[in-house]
């Protein structure tokens, strides 16, 4: 799944789309980060552990160096995904060697290679700048993670709840089968007291089973609005409705 992740951020890159591939690469970390460390209840902890382990060595090896480690990162990751800032908050950066008087991001293609920390140092004081280039953070982040991913698969557990439009129309077996709607809609029959349950047909798929089965259970105008308004409904047993062509009676 990473992978499919990967794909996604280097079409946003193809297409400019800089921000929306800055958010999604920064979220890699997060992810090979509950990998490698699944005890580690501090996501913090994770994602700066899981950088320093594994990005710091690109990061610091390949020429130019930076200095953009694990605790810079994830302090960019929290102000652009949580605050919409493309900065580093300076006064959240608790190792003082991590330590920015300015932080410059350049959306550019990577040709330019902005890539440095720059210091101009006085006997008095230091002044650092960080200027690194979105598309160069962006694929470098990408490596890594699509390094982890290929070499430790193992430990990565992914719970998707997405499906192609296709998979649900045609309800890819595979994916999603309409008694798994079936079994929860009759459940909540029974729940309700009702005596109806929902029948599984063979051509049945997730978007019409779902279309029809709320038709049925919610047929009355005054009670579906009440639905859509956040009431809560009690399904009635013996309802007259005779649009019923996927229910029938449990005691007929």
């Amino acid at each position: 799944m990473i992978n499919v992740y990967i794909k996604d951020i280097t079409n946003s890159l193809k297409n400019k789309n800089y921000f929306s591939a800055l958010a999604l690469a920064l979220a890699l970390p997060d992810m090979c980060g509950a990998a490698e460390y699944p005890e580690e209840t501090s996501v913090t902890r994770r994602y700066i552990d899981w950088v320093d382990k594994y990005m710091g060595v690109i990061l610091k090896t390949e020429p130019p160096v930076t200095d953009l480690n694990g605790e810079l990162l994830y302090n960019l990751r929290n102000q652009f995904l949580h605050s919409g800032y493309i900065n580093i908050d300076v006064s959240k950066v608790k190792n003082e060697s991590n330590a920015l008087d300015k932080f410059i991001l350049v959306l550019g293609d990577g040709t330019g290679l902005c890539r440095v920390s720059t210091y101009v140092e006085s006997s008095l004081v230091t002044y650092r700048v960080l200027i690194i280039d979105v598309t160069y953070l962006c694929e470098t982040i990408c490596d890594c993670a699509s390094w982890y991913y290929n070499n430790y698969k193992e430990r990565f557990d992914f719970k998707i709840a997405a499906i192609t439009q296709n998979q649900y129309v045609n309800s890819d077996p595979r994916i999603m089968g309409s008694n798994v709607i079936v079994n929860v809609l009759n459940e909540k029959l029974k729940k309700s007291g009702s005596d109806w349950r929902i029948k599984d047909e063979p051509d049945n798929n997730p978007a019409k089973l779902m279309t029809e089965a709320i038709n049925v259970i919610f047929a009355n105008d005054e009670l579906k609005s009440k639905f859509l308004e956040g009431e809560t409904i009690t399904i009635k047993s013996g309802s007259n409705d005779k649009r019923r062509p996927l229910l029938n009676n449990k005691s007929s």
